[in-house]
Parts: structure tokens; C-alpha cells; sequence
């Protein structure tokens, strides 16, 4: 019965990530399902104080991110010492050497991928999960 459910399981995955390789939204919501991923709603904060007043009101609290955001950056900037000095002075040497990068191609891609080892994560990603997204009819659902 086992046998017949992970076949089953491979079959539908490795279905749904062929039809869904075009559009990344859609394979991580899939690879979410696949892990058992719990999706968390957004949590919007009851209140927030600034320059000790306090909002409550969801517009009023989204208003007041904006002005923090907005005027992050000049507020910084500001506090930046202004300086005469020529910040190319403190690069003492020139590159030799030039470097260029070339296309990787889907095989190298696919032949990293097998090479990982299953039992362990990659960014948070299971091992197994990306190995089956190389080739989902090769590693066994457990």
C-alpha cells in the first residue's frame, strides 16, 4: 500500500513541477506543500508609536511607516560627514586581471544537483527536495 502511495506522490509532483518549471511562485508554493510548509498570514501590528504618539488606526500606522521610510535616508545622509578627500586614495592597486563569466547550462545544473547529499539542507531546503526537483522520478519519498 506504501509502494502504491509513493509511486502515486512521485508521480503527482513530478508532474506538477513540469508543468509549473516556468513560474517560480508556483514551484516554491509546490515545494511548500511538498515539505508540509505551514503558510503564516501577514501580521499587521495594532499599534505603533512614534515620536510618543500612539496609532491605532490602520491607516494612520501605515502612514507612519512611510514617513519612517521615506526619511530614513536623508536622515542618514545627513549625519555623513562631508570630507575633501578623494575616496580613490584608498585603492592602492589595480586589478590585472579581468574575469568572465559563461552560460550555465541545465546538464551542469542537473549533475550538481545529484551530487548532493540527501540527508542534508542547502539554504534551508532539504537536499532531498532539490534532488528531486533534478530528477523526480530518482529519489524516494520516506
Amino acid at each position: 500500500m506504501n509502494y502504491l502511495k509513493n509511486i502515486s506522490k512521485k508521480a503527482y509532483f513530478s508532474k506538477h513541477f513540469d508543468l509549473c518549471k516556468d513560474n517560480l511562485k508556483a514551484t516554491w508554493k509546490l515545494i511548500g506543500t511538498l515539505i508540509k510548509r505551514k503558510t503564516k498570514g501577514q501580521a499587521v501590528p495594532l499599534r505603533i508609536v512614534r515620536n510618543n504618539k500612539t496609532y491605532t488606526n490602520n491607516t494612520d500606522i501605515a502612514d507612519q511607516f512611510n514617513k519612517h521610510f521615506i526619511n530614513v535616508g536623508p536622515l542618514l545622509a545627513s549625519k555623513i560627514e562631508n570630507s575633501n578627500e578623494n575616496p580613490t586614495q584608498y585603492i592602492t592597486s589595480s586589478p590585472t586581471n579581468s574575469f568572465v563569466t559563461s552560460s550555465v547550462t541545465e546538464t551542469q545544473v542537473s549533475t550538481l544537483f545529484k551530487t548532493l547529499d540527501a540527508n542534508k539542507s542547502s539554504i534551508d531546503i532539504p537536499n532531498k527536495l532539490i534532488k528531486l526537483a533534478a530528477n523526480p522520478l530518482s529519489v524516494p519519498f520516506t
